[in-house]
C-alpha cells in the first residue's frame, strides 16, 4: 500500500551541481512529486542558492556564534530587500545574510 503523503529525504548534497539541481527540481515539481515528499539538505554549494532552484522559504542559513547555532530562513528577512528574484548565493557570499543582520 502506497503512503498517501510523501516521505522526507535528508541528504548532504555534496554532488555535482547539475545533479544536485536535478534532485531539487524533482522535489519542487508537483507533476513528479505527486505525494509532496520533502527534501531537506545541507550543502556548501552556494550556486544552489538561486531563485531558479529554491524559494526564499526553502533557504535556511545556519550561523554559529559563541558555540550556539542559530537557523534563519530567507523568508524572515525584509521582503522589500530580499525579493523572490534576489541573487541569494551572491548575497550570501557577500555576508548579507548573517543571522544578526535581519
Amino acid at each position: 500500500m502506497k503512503p498517501s503523503t510523501g516521505s522526507v529525504l535528508i541528504l548532504d548534497l555534496n554532488l555535482h551541481t547539475h545533479l544536485a539541481e536535478l534532485i531539487i527540481k524533482i522535489f519542487n515539481d508537483e507533476r513528479l512529486n505527486t505525494k509532496g515528499a520533502q527534501l531537506i539538505f545541507s550543502t556548501h554549494n552556494v550556486s544552489l542558492m538561486s531563485p531558479e532552484n529554491l524559494r526564499r522559504d526553502q533557504v535556511w542559513i545556519a550561523e554559529k556564534e559563541s558555540g550556539v547555532t542559530t537557523l534563519v530562513s530567507l523568508e524572515d528577512f525584509d521582503k522589500n530587500l530580499v525579493k523572490i528574484d534576489s541573487p541569494f548565493g551572491r548575497w550570501y557570499d557577500d555576508g548579507e545574510f548573517g543571522v544578526y543582520r535581519k
